[in-house]
């Protein structure tokens, strides 16, 4: 059940105030318009009714501005050629709006997106600008809500797909399934290679029996299964093995890839590092098997925490190393772009700070995962050094005092650090030489 989600008592909202010039409103509605309408086409909701919310009873401000504010907002709906209705008295008491209706599975309709004129606030807070003639004008702000209750929007969206969601869009995009407990490692192994690709891939290792395991990542909805077993292990080198499975494993990156084509609004642009052997299942297609022996293709561009990588480079050009660490020299991006494109790697920007910044068209799924084959390496020569805290009282007596040395020598040996404190009670610190002389016996005996 997912009323809960449609109606809350409390919302998140995605609510954007643009301020404008009264001549801006057509320009900057249909903008409006175009924004909200894409992003819904994006999600797949393709059945969307645009309204136009009228003056209600309880308005406020002027009749004229309502009128020429409604026959803008009308003039934009005929011109993006889509049908709307006209819900009279619908607008809020600022102002007239739009507002975009999506249908739940069972045809019911909620307004998620609205864009609302709003002619009230800039006058209540006394908002104004400088016009170009030098004069002082008041804005017009618009509130623009493009998933509006991001809550009732997740639910919809669930409905939509029945929970079978895209793979670009979907939590878990794969999942490693071993045929038995010899491929288990390889599983893991399979499992860090899509990994290190930006795929949110998951492994069931389980003790679980083949079809059982199958059976519930269908359940789940995982997009694709790829199943790993004794002789995907034994092919030498991958996919050489045999031209069938090389096949398949095209086939598999062919829809993994337009999947996350289709996601991201354009082309997928890198190399996914190795080659493993693999069966795989898609999920609407799961009765035909294919048994690839591996897997060499272009995978998506994400973003990164440190780098830009392929369409995130904005810059109008760029200086060009080459794959094989040469100098290109200084190109236009798109050039850049397309020469990586034409190797079937990635361009990647290494030094930003440059002028014009530098770029290098390298394997960057392969340097990810090296880059973190490294840091794992890192890790296991390293050491955490704890320090130790202990206190003493200004009379410490002889039992004690050995208990305690006994344990410093211990955390020294160790290789931690021991930091001692002296604690004073009432009068006592009128005699710091007290505890000056505990510390001075305690550091005589472990030195």
């Amino acid at each position: 059940m997912l009323h809960g989600l449609l109606r809350v008592r409390g919302f998140t909202q995605d609510d954007a105030h643009l301020f404008i010039r009264e001549d801006q409103i057509e320009a900057e509605m249909a903008a409006c318009l175009r924004f909200g309408l894409d992003l819904l086409s994006f999600f797949g909701f393709a059945n969307v009714k645009a309204f136009l919310a009228t003056r209600p009873a309880d308005f406020m401000g002027e009749l004229a501005a309502w009128n020429d504010a409604e026959a803008a907002i009308k003039r934009v709906l005929d011109a993006a050629g889509m049908p709307y209705e006209v819900d009279e008295g619908g607008g809020a008491f600022y102002g007239p709006k739009i507002d975009l209706k999506i249908r739940d599975a069972i045809g019911r309709e909620w307004q998620c997106t609205t864009f609302q004129l709003d002619f009230q606030m800039p006058q209540r807070f006394e908002l104004e600008y400088v016009a170009q003639d030098g004069s002082r004008k008041r804005p017009i702000m618009i509130h623009r809500a493009l998933f509006g209750s991001v809550e009732r929007f997740i639910a919809v969206l669930i409905e939509q797909y029945a929970g079978a969601f895209p793979m670009w869009l979907a939590p878990v995009q794969a999942r490693v399934i071993t045929v038995s407990e010899k491929a288990e490692a390889y599983g893991r192994e399979v499992e860090a290679v899509l990994r290190a690709a930006d795929l949110r891939v998951e492994a069931d290792l389980s003790a679980d029996k083949l079809n059982a395991k199958i059976r519930r990542a269908q359940l789940e909805k995982i997009p694709y299964m790829l199943v790993v077993g004794e002789r995907d292990m034994a092919a030498p080198g991958g996919v050489a093995a045999n031209p069938r499975r090389q096949a398949a494993a095209r086939g598999f990156h062919r829809r993994a890839g337009e999947d996350l084509g289709r996601g991201s609004g354009g082309p997928v642009a890198r190399r996914w590092p190795g080659g493993f052997g693999i069966e795989y299942r898609q999920r609407a297609g799961g009765k035909s098997i294919a048994r690839p022996g591996g897997y060499h293709g272009r995978g998506p561009v994400s973003a990164t925490d440190n780098y830009r990588v392929g369409r995130r480079i904005r810059v109008p050009e760029v200086r060009v190393i080459g794959a094989d660490g040469g100098q290109v020299g200084i190109v236009p991006t798109h050039e850049a772009l397309r020469m990586a494109e034409d190797l079937g790697l990635d361009l990647v920007e290494v030094s930003p700070r440059a002028v014009p910044p530098v770029c290098r068209i390298m394997d960057f799924g392969r340097f990810k995962y090296q880059e973190s084959k490294k840091e794992k390496a890192s890790r296991k020569h390293q050491s955490t050094v704890v320090l130790k805290e202990i206190k003493f009282r200004p009379k410490t007596d002889t039992h004690d005092l050995d208990f305690k040395l006994k344990h410093i020598r211990r955390f020294l040996g160790e290789g931690n650090k021991v930091r001692l404190m002296i604690v004073f009670r009432g009068r006592e610190i009128v005699h710091p030489e007290t505890g000056q002389a505990v510390l001075d016996l305690v550091s005589k005996e472990v030195a």
